[in-house]
């Protein structure tokens, strides 16, 4: 194996010539001389790249940056003939607020990551990022750099690939609580977990794997079987394809299998068919058992508009059941129903907007580098998924990376009896992650714990939103607040209110998220409009 001698060199230079981008705010001195002296920290199994003032981009939170990775190496990349020639290990950055609030705040991350993204927490639905509230927040790539977060062509290095599925998380939470220690001269009073998507996998990885570092965890729309996932997104073009049409060469244009106001018809019968269960009829589905029959959207005879073809309603059908074997057994549940319309919705993720033949949908896009280079033992990077994927013989092919990607382990003892708390939320729009899936891991925990379950973890669904936030919904909410309060203050989260405009026009509407399985149901009297009117109810 080459030496890898230098290339630290090479990194440190990059990194402090990107942070130099932003101007170093007025500060306390102190604070500035024992940010700066942290480049010579001893941070067993890492390096510090830089560290300097700087703010946040509205001049508010001075802050100490510092960049680095931990357990740099060389490894397996293009070939060479000199053996390994890609650079690898967790990069991260770190932000450490002068105003500390004692906490300390892991921000997960997103698709396959290959970036680090700015460390100032924020989260899509809450508002105030972390690290304007005084959390020291940390993010990380996971363990590589990539051409963007779906190149996955990492997969050919195996240990790249237990970094990005969950060694990364504990050495960058490890190294980076060290230069907390080194900053502020002591450790955080209490550590939080905040991801979603791949980041809320990681939320999930955290409470099992790694249940010492992190006293409160949210976990968002969580990729928790993400391999069924990948296999449900090849599923889901495949479905698209053969309800598209097809260019000159006979391939499909898979952007094409539905317009916009067919999505819109299509949203419409779900919400038709699921919205009034709670009482009210506001455009929001509460009711997560509620399941869509697309085909009473078939065409009659002679009829083209408002109305779908049987190409159509046999595409939505197989979203909506998500793959299975022949045997009928499901590899992952579908998509649940009345969110599909919105350029956060099945547009972005499912179909794309490409007009020609080759181009998909972020789900399509995805799946590709991830069948290729991750999903088995040994990477495939020059076949076609959509093509070559076959389920029949290929799922069983795809134990060892359940085992590095998959989340849904049950046993979460340690993360309990040392008090532990969790918040996992979904959307019931999410256009890339089945909720229903999420509800089968959630009654698996609730037969290992009974009721003592809802002592350290609960699950709330939040009705039209897309994934980790749009579509409409509602996404204002403060997730990280909420579990918070559960763990310094002792109180769990009998609701978490959810606010949104988009379903009421300019008015606000807000409504409670309740624990599953209970819903938020109207009262019969009050404004519609607000949460006080609702209460949580079995369904």
């Amino acid at each position: 194996m080459r030496s890898i001698t230098g290339f630290t060199s090479i990194l440190i230079l990059g990194l402090a010539g990107a942070a130099q981008a932003q101007s170093a705010p007025a500060t306390d001195a102190d604070f500035a001389e024992r940010c700066a002296a942290l480049m010579q920290a001893d941070l067993a199994g890492g390096v510090v790249t830089a560290a300097r003032m700087a703010t946040l981009a509205d001049g508010a939170a001075p802050h100490c940056l510092v960049q680095g990775i931990m357990a740099p190496r060389l490894g397996q990349g293009t070939p060479s003939p000199d053996g390994p020639s890609k650079v690898y290990g967790a990069g991260f950055e770190l932000r450490l607020p002068q105003d500390w609030s004692r906490r300390f705040l892991f921000q997960g991350g997103g698709g396959l990551d290959g970036a680090v993204r700015p460390a100032i927490g924020a989260d899509g639905v809450s508002g105030t990022p972390a690290l304007a509230q005084g959390f020291a927040v940390v993010a990380t790539d996971s363990g590589h750099t990539g051409v963007d977060s779906a190149d996955a062509s990492f997969g050919v290095d195996p240990q790249a690939r237990l970094d990005n599925g969950y060694n990364a998380v504990d050495i960058v939470a490890t190294g980076a609580r060290a230069l907390v220690t080194e900053l502020y001269g002591a450790g955080p009073d209490h550590s939080y977990f905040n991801g979603c998507s791949n980041g809320g996998r990681q939320a999930m990885i955290s409470a099992w794997r790694y249940p010492e570092h992190f006293d409160g965890i949210v976990s968002a729309a969580p990729a928790m079987d993400l391999v069924g996932a990948v296999v449900a997104w090849n599923w889901n073009t495949r479905a698209l394809a053969a309800a598209s049409p097809t260019d000159g060469n006979g391939d499909p244009i898979v952007s094409q299998a539905f317009t916009d106001d067919e999505l819109a018809l299509i949203q419409s019968h779900a919400r038709a068919t699921c919205d009034a269960r709670d009482g009210v009829e506001d455009g929001l589905i509460q009711d997560t058992s509620c399941r869509v029959d697309p085909s009473a959207l078939l065409c009659g005879e002679g009829e083209s508009n408002q109305c779908l073809s049987q190409a159509q309603v046999d595409a939505v059908q197989a979203i909506y059941d998500g793959p299975a074997l022949a045997d009928g057994t499901s590899i992952y549940q579908g998509l649940m129903p009345g969110a599909e319309a919105g350029p956060s919705g099945w547009r972005a993720w499912l179909l794309g907007s490409a007009q020609t033949a080759g181009q998909y949908g972020r789900q399509g896009t995805y799946q590709q580098d991830w069948l290729r280079y991750l999903a088995f033992p040994e990477p495939r990077p020059n076949t076609d998924p959509l093509r070559d994927f076959d389920a029949e013989t290929d799922w069983a092919q795809t134990t060892e990376s359940q085992e590095i990607w998959g989340s849904r382990s049950t046993d979460l003892d340690a993360f309990r009896d040392r008090g532990g708390r969790m918040i996992v939320w979904h959307g019931t729009g999410d256009p890339v992650f089945s909720g229903y899936q999420l509800i089968d891991w959630f009654a698996e925990l609730d037969q290992t714990y009974g009721e003592e379950r809802d002592d350290f973890a609960r699950l709330f669904f939040v009705p039209g939103v897309h994934h980790c936030g749009g579509g409409s919904g509602l996404g204002r909410f403060d997730p990280l607040q909420a579990v918070v309060d559960w763990v310094e203050n002792g109180q769990a989260p009998d609701q978490i209110v959810t606010r949104g405009t988009e379903a009421a026009g300019n008015a606000e509407l807000s409504r409670p998220a309740c624990p599953y399985p209970l819903q938020a149901r109207y009262t019969g009297s009050g404004d519609e409009n607000l949460a006080e009117n609702f209460t949580c109810e079995a369904p």
